[in-house]
């Protein structure tokens, strides 16, 4: 496939699955062969399309600035294809545990399954759903939660895990379910863990662009415990900016 037909259908693509979504990106990215001002509109689009998917922003910025595009990209996606997030978090989650969660995190699926935990998942949002049915075909136990029983499901659970999509020291940002997650567990006095995969950090003026497309803030003072090995901070590209001011 045509490194722009590639694009195309990447920007039709549904943005809970970002890690897949993010590799496919740096492999359209890195066949394109033409000038700098192209891959700034091939990441321009790919973000408009996508502007709560945090490692996008993270692999676009560092195509930017890289003076090798091409073998930058794959080395990225080396890079995040290797986050060892599942492992930490599966090693460091109890056994059987009954866990409230919300939004779609790929890093929950492996863990949760390796644990047998319980998942309890907030199931508003679609990409929570779609968690949901994941974590069913993993045949993983899940039981879903409404909005209005979220609080009693919080008082049940034994912790409450939620992924972030982007975020810095201290900021963290994720999807109206996960923060809706964190917030029941906070009220119930629950260890709240939050999930913050490779490729997550980002400058303060992506997060202020990401939050401004959909994403809720996390309260990281009701925050138990940060798992994961986030990636140094995408570089800042101002360029990606104008994909969501011009929305």
């Amino acid at each position: 496939m045509h490194p722009i037909e590639h694009l195309r259908y990447l920007a039709r693509a549904d943005s809970s699955e970002a890690a897949a979504l993010v590799a496919e990106t740096a492999a359209a990215l890195a066949g394109l062969r033409g000038d700098h001002a192209t891959l700034v509109v091939a990441a321009r689009r790919i973000i408009e399309r996508h502007p709560t998917v945090g490692p996008l922003w993270w692999l676009c910025a560092h195509l930017l600035v890289a003076p090798d595009a091409r073998q930058r990209a794959w080395e990225l996606s080396e890079l995040l294809a290797d986050d060892p997030t599942p492992d930490e978090l599966a090693e460091a989650l109890p056994h059987g545990a009954a866990v409230l969660t919300g939004g779609f995190t790929a890093a929950l699926t492996e863990a949760f399954a390796e644990r047998e935990v319980v998942a309890m998942v907030l199931v508003d949002g679609d990409d929570s759903l779609r968690l949901a049915r994941r974590l069913g075909r993993f045949g993983i136990d899940v039981e879903p939660v409404e909005q209005h029983g979220v609080e009693a499901a919080a008082a049940r659970a034994d912790m409450v895990v939620v992924g972030a999509t982007a975020g810095s020291d201290s900021v963290a940002l994720g999807s109206p379910d996960a923060a809706a997650a964190a917030r029941a567990g906070a009220r119930a006095a629950f260890p709240v863990w939050l999930i913050e995969p490779g490729g997550t950090r980002l400058p303060s003026r992506f997060l202020s662009a990401i939050e401004a497309a959909g994403c809720h803030e996390f309260d990281l003072g009701a925050v138990a415990r940060r798992v994961g090995a986030p990636h140094p901070p995408a570089p800042l590209a101002p360029e990606l900016l104008r994909a969501v001011t011009a929305r």
